[in-house]
């Protein structure tokens, strides 16, 4: 996960296209629900495309990289499925919830790699459990009003690109200390007051 953490930027990125399309959503609250479907699957299927780079990127020669590599390509079948399969009909939102189940049980599995001391591992947790909230909300409500399943995919895409700009920042703060050398760091504390 060490590897992972330097690439935060692409991290980051994620969290950026989930800002985007949660602030979309919800600034729109009269979106047609076809609009709000077809702009799920364009997040889905960038986001899954970062996703997957990032763990081309980090994987070398181990398998540590998996659940990432997975996330993202469960995101891509998603989002090519919505282009795909053009009007996805409201009591098939399940489609979607499966999208948010799966993506979060492997946000967890992540979550468990990254060190518990770490910011990083509560922020990327509080992503994953975010995802899984929106899976129980949508199996819960599978015949919700279309608004109201708008809603949660906006507030659900804000908190979880929020969650993970966080986590990209920590990934940053670890690795700007990582590449500063302890006696530099020692004497910049000194001279604090």
């Amino acid at each position: 996960m060490d590897r992972l953490a330097r690439n935060w930027w692409m991290m980051g990125t994620r969290g950026i296209l989930a800002i985007a399309f949660g602030g979309a959503v919800l600034a729109w609250p009269r979106l047609d629900f076809g609009a709000v479907v077809f702009l799920f699957g364009c997040y889905a299927l960038l986001d899954g495309i970062v996703t997957l780079a990032a763990a081309l990127r980090v994987s070398g020669k181990t398998l540590d990289a998996w659940p990432v590599a997975l996330e993202g390509l469960v995101s891509v079948v998603l989002g090519g499925l919505v282009f795909a399969w053009p009007g996805v009909p409201s009591p098939d939102i399940r489609l979607i919830a499966f999208w948010a189940l799966a993506t979060g049980v492997l946000e967890l599995a992540i979550t468990v790699r990254l060190p518990r001391d770490d910011a990083a591992h509560w922020f990327f947790g509080t992503a994953a459990i975010s995802s899984l909230f929106l899976a129980i909300y949508l199996y819960a409500l599978p015949h919700a009003v279309n608004s109201a399943v708008a809603r949660a995919l906006g507030v659900y895409a804000m908190i979880f690109g929020v969650a993970v700009l966080v986590t990209a920042a920590c990934f940053r703060g670890e690795q700007r200390r990582a590449g500063t050398p302890r006696s530099v760091e020692a004497g910049t504390r000194e001279r604090l007051p």
